[in-house]
């Protein structure tokens, strides 16, 4: 019973390792009561959250990015146990989503916030939170999985401009609930929520309570266009880019005439022919209760 941590040290370059002594003491101060799981190797974390829910904890709370999230949200997934997030990652979009973007937030959220029921999508054999797709993003995401010296945004924008110095669109078949469309693109982004890479508002409009995905399509676009529209992706205003294709679905299947890799939760899960179904109202998350409402967590802020 009760709340658990599964923290990852490596998340965001070892910020989380760094900063895990003084979270579990505010925690202490803040007067919740814990015990934390400390990974030491890929895919414990998933395993630790499929053992706790098991065992009928109430509540396990993510310490690290998204990727630390993706491996707890697929340990947790048939349970009932809830998903709380302690952003301490490089990217860190599912903590904007849920507006716990910092330490404060998270803490507060533990002591007051509320149950929460969401969507999740599956690609394959496991489920994403966030966004998945594939196609110059994942490319991207490769590029910032292997960065040693920047972090957060920062290492995005260096990956973009990396990968854009070699990466070249082919040709896709995009089904969407079953009608087939025949486009030359960049990228294919499936989302559940609304942004992923440190804050990429991929799909702005999207919503994790509608049963549907939004997905973003970005056609063969020369490098100098890619490069002036892509600060737009910041704001969620290149939807209105003439090679943007917006569309809402509830399955998305993913051809290229090569193999590109697929993106979920900012991790490398395989490569295309690749399938997304969402699963409507499948995950407890812990958000923030209403603002304003008065704290139960003792004075450590």
């Amino acid at each position: 019973m009760g709340i658990h941590l599964i923290a990852n040290p490596a998340s965001g370059r070892g910020r989380a390792g760094k900063r895990l002594p003084g979270l579990l003491d505010r925690l202490r101060r803040a007067g919740i009561a814990f015990e934390c799981h400390v990974t030491g190797r890929a895919g414990q974390a998933r395993e630790w959250a499929a053992s706790l829910s098991r065992g009928g904890a109430e509540i396990v709370a993510a310490v690290g990015g998204d990727g630390t999230i993706h491996e707890v949200a697929n340990g947790l997934f048939g349970s009932e146990t809830a998903l709380a997030v302690i952003p301490a990652g490089t990217g860190n979009d599912l903590a904007r989503t849920l507006r716990v973007r910092t330490e404060d937030a998270a803490i507060r959220a533990l002591c007051e916030g509320k149950r929460k029921r969401i969507d999740v999508g599956r690609a394959e054999d496991r489920i994403f939170v966030n966004v998945a797709g594939t196609g110059f993003d994942a490319e991207v995401a490769q590029t910032v999985n292997a960065e040693r010296f920047l972090k957060g945004t920062p290492a995005y924008i260096r990956a973009v401009f990396v990968n854009l110095c070699f990466f070249r669109p082919q040709a896709i078949t995009l089904t969407l609930d079953g009608q087939e469309r025949q486009e030359t693109a960049m990228l294919v982004a499936v989302a559940n929520a609304r942004s992923y890479g440190g804050g990429m508002r991929v799909a702005p409009e999207a919503s994790m309570e509608d049963g549907l995905f939004d997905i973003c399509l970005v056609q063969a676009v020369s490098r100098a266009e890619f490069a002036r529209a892509f600060p737009r992706v910041f704001w969620g205003t290149h939807t209105t880019h003439p090679k943007v294709r917006m569309y809402r679905a509830r399955e998305a299947e993913i051809r290229a005439e090569s193999p590109w890799p697929v993106l979920a939760d900012g991790e490398i899960v395989g490569l295309t022919p690749a399938r997304f179904a969402i699963v409507p109202k499948a995950l407890d998350v812990i958000a923030p209760g209403d603002e304003g409402r008065e704290t139960k967590c003792e004075s450590v802020f």
